[in-house]
């Protein structure tokens, strides 16, 4: 009777085991949501662009990091690249999204070039603001108009004089 009793709780424990180990290899699989919340997408597969055709009409967009300027300065340090390989032109279009104190429309810009720095018309008062990077694109053949974009980042302005401390 004790060798029936032990014998059950060992089929439980094996029991117990195996359904762990089932969830676990589930759950690696990506057949569940990650403890963030985040459903995968299934149908999504392995992509190589310089396997298909349909590069030569992708348009790579440059990403931009929070920019930081003091009271004093007149410009900002943002470079505004069409990234080499690019089948259009790039026209940026800047603007605060809280203040009207900055407009700033760029000429065509080509694939491969930059336009380094942005000079306002005069210094940005301190605070955190949203900078709004428009960019339009035309076609390189034809000027027609592409795919374009908005990048946003955070542009803070501090005080020059405590800093200077």
């Amino acid at each position: 009777m004790k060798s029936h009793k032990k014998l059950t709780i060992f089929i439980v424990i094996c029991c117990i085991a195996c359904v762990a180990l089932l969830a676990g290899i589930y759950y690696r699989s990506g057949n569940a949501d990650n403890a963030n919340g985040v459903t995968i997408d299934k149908s999504a597969e392995n992509y190589d662009p310089d396997e298909t055709e349909e590069t030569s009409q992708m348009i790579s967009f440059p990403g931009y990091e929070d920019i930081t300027i003091g009271t004093s300065d007149t410009s900002i340090p943002i470079v505004l690249a069409n990234p080499d390989g690019n089948p259009c032109t790039f026209q940026f279009d800047l603007s605060l999204e809280e203040s009207d104190a900055l407009s700033y429309t760029s000429g065509l810009v080509e694939p491969g070039k930059a336009i380094k720095g942005v000079t306002l018309d005069e210094p940005l008062p301190v605070g955190d603001y949203t900078l709004d990077i428009n960019i339009s694109t035309s076609s390189l053949t034809d000027q027609s108009p592409m795919n374009g974009g908005t990048v946003k980042t955070a542009l803070h302005v501090i005080d020059d004089s405590e800093s200077a401390q």
